[in-house]
């Protein structure tokens, strides 16, 4: 019988990472720091869900058209901090400003989005010691792929954002990798939401 293969190619980045981490180990400081803000980032997004009213947004984005890029670039990096969904923010985009520029400052705002969720992720993936939890899964599941360029584009289309976000956290995943996937994944997102409801409402396209 012979040995299995230990080439580095047969070894996936996630593999590495997750048998990087316990030489690694959180500090208690810095683990309480990433509980502080964790507790902190949820009372935000608690507060966020009770004071988001989309009528209001879309009356105030409407009224202030000069200010609408700005306006929707800090909601987009709020809604990173909760669970409520933006694609809302882009439709009122594409009727203030038609679709191509909703589609890209859409694209612009959603990676700012991805960026917050990241952060989010590692206050999160931190403060529970993730790496030492996901040190003791079996290795087909700590192998699973979660870092790939197919993963991070589409996964965004079912699992969610903030899932690919955490899992961009726990493969240890560049951020330049993380930042242009969800630059591609949300410009094909924009595309595929703001053209269909652009045609159907008959908006102008300019």
């Amino acid at each position: 019988m012979q040995p299995e293969s230990t080439s580095p190619e047969h070894v996936s980045y996630a593999s590495q990472a997750a048998e990087a981490c316990p030489s690694q180990p959180l500090t208690k400081k810095s683990k309480t720091l990433s509980a502080i803000m964790l507790a902190i980032i949820t009372v935000a997004g608690i507060a966020l869900l009770i004071w988001f009213d989309l009528d209001e947004i879309g009356a105030f984005m409407h009224a202030n058209a000069s200010w609408v890029v700005l306006i929707s670039q800090v909601i987009f990096i709020a809604l990173g901090f909760t669970i409520i969904p933006a694609t809302p923010i882009c439709l009122i985009l594409a009727a203030v400003m038609g679709p191509w520029k909703a589609i890209f400052w859409g694209t612009v705002g959603m990676t700012l989005s991805a960026l917050v969720e990241y952060f989010v992720a590692r206050q999160f993936h931190d403060a529970f010691d993730v790496d030492r939890w996901r040190a003791k899964l079996p290795p087909r599941w700590r192998n699973l792929p979660l870092d790939s360029i197919l993963v991070l584009i589409f996964g965004r289309f079912f699992p969610g954002p903030k899932v690919i976000a955490f899992c961009a956290v726990s493969t240890r995943t560049p951020m330049f990798k993380y930042i242009w996937t969800a630059f591609v994944s949300n410009l094909l997102g924009m595309a595929i939401v703001i053209l269909p409801f652009v045609g159907i409402l008959k908006l102008p396209w300019a």
